[in-house]
This record gives C-alpha cells, sequence and structure tokens, in this order.
C-alpha cells in the first residue's frame, strides 16, 4: 500500500499531496512514475460517492525520487470545502490505493501583503553634474501589486508609472518612491544632489 506524509493546503488552496514512491511491480529497481488521484467532497464511505479523478505523471527528465511531491492547483477544489483524497499507483500493474487522506480548503483569499520596494540605483542619493537629465525607475511587489507614485518633498505627485524623469537639473531635489496597496505602504526617500 503506498504511504502518503500527508497534504498542505496554501493560503491560494494549491494542494500539495507528498507520498512514497513505491517500487514499480514489473521491474523492482525502479521506482513508480505515474498515479491516479482520486478525490471528494462526498462521504467516501457511501456507494454512490462521486470521486473526482486526475492523473500525475512525474516528467520524464526528473530525478528519481523516493518521496514523490504533487502539486495541485486551487480549480481543482471548492473553498471551504472537506475533502478526502487517495492515491493509486499506475503501472502494468496497478497497486493499492493509499489510505484516504482528510483536508479542508480555506475561503482561498490571500491577505494582502504590504509592498517591496526596489529602486534601480547603488543608493538613495545620487549626484549630477548641473544640467544633466536623469530617470529613475522604482518597482514594487506586493500581493495584490501595488500602486506606485513619485512624490516631491511637499508630498506632490510628479508621476505615477514608477518612472521619474528629472531634465536639466540645477539645483538638489527631493523625491520619495511610494508603494500602496492594501496590505499597507511603503516608502523609500530618493535625493539628487548636483556636483561642482
Amino acid at each position: 500500500m503506498l504511504m502518503t506524509h500527508g497534504v498542505k493546503v496554501h493560503d491560494n488552496n494549491t494542494v500539495v499531496l507528498r507520498f512514497d514512491a513505491p517500487q514499480d511491480p514489473s521491474d523492482p529497481q525502479k521506482k513508480i512514475k505515474q498515479y491516479k488521484i482520486l478525490y471528494t467532497a462526498q462521504d467516501p464511505s457511501l456507494e454512490g460517492a462521486k470521486w473526482n479523478e486526475m492523473v500525475w505523471t512525474q516528467p520524464a527528465d526528473a530525478e528519481e525520487q523516493d518521496q514523490v511531491t504533487v502539486p495541485i492547483s486551487p480549480e481543482n477544489f471548492d473553498p471551504e470545502t472537506k475533502y478526502t483524497l487517495k492515491v493509486v499507483p499506475e503501472g502494468e500493474i496497478d497497486g493499492l490505493p493509499s489510505h484516504h487522506v482528510v483536508f479542508q480548503t480555506s475561503d482561498g483569499i490571500i491577505p494582502p501583503g504590504k509592498p517591496l520596494l526596489n529602486i534601480q540605483t547603488e543608493d538613495s542619493v545620487i549626484r549630477v553634474p548641473a544640467g544633466a537629465d536623469l530617470s529613475v525607475v522604482c518597482t514594487a511587489n506586493g500581493t495584490p501589486p501595488p500602486t506606485i507614485t513619485w512624490l516631491d518633498k511637499d508630498d506632490r505627485t510628479v508621476s505615477d508609472n514608477g518612472l521619474l524623469k528629472v531634465n536639466d537639473i540645477r539645483e538638489g531635489q527631493q523625491f520619495k518612491c511610494v508603494a500602496e496597496n492594501p496590505g499597507g505602504r511603503e516608502e523609500t526617500p530618493f535625493t539628487i544632489y548636483v556636483a561642482g
């Protein structure tokens, strides 16, 4: 019988199944590479329980492992639902099914995450010669994707697309890049000095 190590349900309801790879009965030197995964939201002890079925095959170029990890897309599951799952090794001779594993999906909503900022310069201070033009890109990652805005020292918006362009720089200037989403707000200062 195939031994499962459990199911992990991620916040977005991606399900990751782990189990030991059994020996292939037709070639004991190899592990089985194809599995039928059956799951149901109904009571599995009922005779008419409807089992959903999917087949997972280990990629041909993957190194043979003693343990198999199968990610299953959240589109296969309803939110906030209890499921029973079992795995059947497939080959010239099908193996015995694993014991039933029970898991619960969540609402599938990923809570917002505070943005992470990245300004594409070595540091937040840059020196330029008088009359120079400068472009600086500010990017941010987060869930959901944040909005990115450049503000001047008086908090007026100078760019709302992540790209700060300053032309004919004659004196020092201060800006800040701001990334914002429902998870929070992150900002970083940026100073331009005129050299010489």
